[in-house]
């Protein structure tokens, strides 16, 4: 009704209002719908403002209330939702580009930046051929005009947005399978990032750079040889520092698992590289990496894959190096891995898992000896290999079957002399 009086002061309210939202509330389930409601509700206010007063900050706030809409509805993970989503970035988009174009406010070209990423980011999750065409040329529109912003400011904001075009652009390139591409845009958004935690060592920022040294790690050891095998234990080697200060300054699940994980993987890297002197490192790696993962095993299936693959290695990895302790860890972990092969073959009651359950037992025994109870084993896994060959039929389980019972006669044998 004042309007455009009062523009000034209604936009600075509304503004205020908005911000207080939504450092108050989610945006998932009755906080992403009630947000949703106050935002539709507030979005002809914005218009109405900008028609009385076209002023370039009331103009940007109204490509945020479009982004603001967009953000909820890409939180819902439906393609139903994307769709919605679509029509608010591209308004923002819109609305950006025309800002940029008059050079009407400081942050109009990194707006521009991270509207293109946005854009991105939900014709990815759409899917179709046409749109992956378009995913393309919105990361490299936003990549392209990140670099010229923080080539002009290279402040800690700028050095961010530019890092999570980079990390958007190595995930599609990763997910289309041009690893090599991926990781040289892998790396820039490390070095982006590494600058970044220099000026702000929050835990946010190092968490986005420990992301960075995951995603390059795990690109690198695809490659199996001895060089890149080592870039990636380096790099798990920085992600793990990084995370044991973290979790020092806040000890949450993901955290946790984050750490945990970087452990693990130091020793799969060990395993790998199958080399003696690391031995040592990765038995230390994996004796870090297990009682985390067993506080952690009820959180999720992948954790608990994490820790069966930990508690075969490092059991492989004390028995090869030797001594009474050490054997006696391979043992201990060794029937651990067994007890989570059974439980998860028993749940999941598949061909698959109980053939994973048949291996791990066959593995085991050769480690033990008859005083330990290999015959047992040999036992468990003569019954599972008979559920195998009923289920399916496959002579390679009927071979099996004949295999461990002439192992059992020797067991036998061996018992008696």
């Amino acid at each position: 009704e004042t309007m455009p009086e009062d523009s000034e002061t209604i936009q600075r309210y509304l503004d205020f209002l908005l911000t207080c939202l939504d450092k108050e509330m989610g945006s998932s389930g009755e906080d992403g719908r009630t947000k949703e409601r106050i935002y539709f509700a507030a979005l002809p206010i914005e218009e109405k403002l900008v028609m009385a007063c076209p002023e370039p900050e009331n103009r940007r706030s109204l490509s945020i209330m479009h982004s603001r809409l967009g953000y909820i509805y890409l939180n819902r993970e439906e393609e139903e939702e994307y769709r919605k989503a679509l029509p608010h970035f591209q308004e923002t988009l819109r609305i950006s580009q025309e800002l940029e174009r008059e050079g009407a406010t400081p942050r109009a070209k990194q707006d521009l930046s991270i509207d293109y990423r946005m854009l991105g980011k939900i014709y990815l999750k759409i899917g179709g051929e046409q749109n992956h065409r378009l995913v393309v040329q919105c990361y490299e529109e936003s990549i392209r005009i990140g670099e010229e912003v923080v080539a002009e400011c290279p402040g800690t904001e700028n050095q961010k947005s530019l890092g999570h075009s980079y990390e958007g652009m190595e995930k599609l390139l990763r997910r289309d399978g041009e690893k090599e591409k991926a990781l040289a845009y892998c790396l820039k958004c490390i070095a982006v990032r590494e600058a970044v935690v220099k000026e702000d060592s929050g835990i946010v920022s190092r968490r986005a750079l420990c992301y960075a040294y995951d995603d390059a790690a795990y690109i690198y050891r695809t490659y199996h040889d001895q060089d890149n095998l080592r870039n990636a234990l380096e790099l798990f080697g920085k992600e793990a520092v990084l995370w044991e200060g973290i979790v020092r300054e806040e000890r949450s699940l993901s955290n946790l698992t984050w750490l945990c994980y970087a452990y693990a993987d130091m020793g799969d890297m060990y395993h790998e590289l199958d080399e003696e002197t690391d031995r040592e490192k990765m038995l230390e790696r994996y004796e870090k990496a297990i009682p985390l993962l067993e506080e952690l095993q009820e959180s999720g299936r992948d954790v608990r894959e994490k820790l069966v693959a930990s508690y075969k290695y490092a059991s492989v990895c004390a028995n090869n190096l030797g001594g009474a302790s050490r054997l006696a860890k391979s043992r201990e972990w060794g029937r651990r891995a067994l007890a989570l092969y059974e439980e998860r073959a028993r749940e999941e009651d598949s061909v698959e898992t109980y053939q994973q359950w048949a291996e791990m037992l066959f593995g085991y025994y050769k480690y033990v000896s008859i005083k330990e109870g290999g015959r047992n084993y040999l036992e468990q896994l003569l019954k599972v290999e008979e559920l195998l060959y009923e289920r399916t039929g496959e002579k390679e389980y009927k071979k099996n079957i004949k295999q461990v019972k002439l192992l059992l006669k020797m067991e036998k044998l061996a018992g008696k002399l």
